[in-house]
């Protein structure tokens, strides 16, 4: 088991649009160029992790 094993097997549960918009966005944030991609994601609370909207 990879650790992207199970970000995989949530993305092949989706319809493809839906595939094709998260894509997209991620695209979106590694290729821009006056935004870090820390810039998009929003802290969680009470855990040490974020979270990536997407629409």
């Amino acid at each position: 088991m990879t650790f992207w094993s199970p970000a995989k097997r949530a993305d092949d549960d989706l319809d493809e649009h839906a595939q094709d918009r998260i894509t997209d966005k991620l695209d979106e944030i590694v290729n821009d160029q006056w935004r870090g991609p820390d810039d998009y994601l929003e802290p969680l609370t009470g855990v040490p992790h974020s979270k990536l909207r997407v629409g």
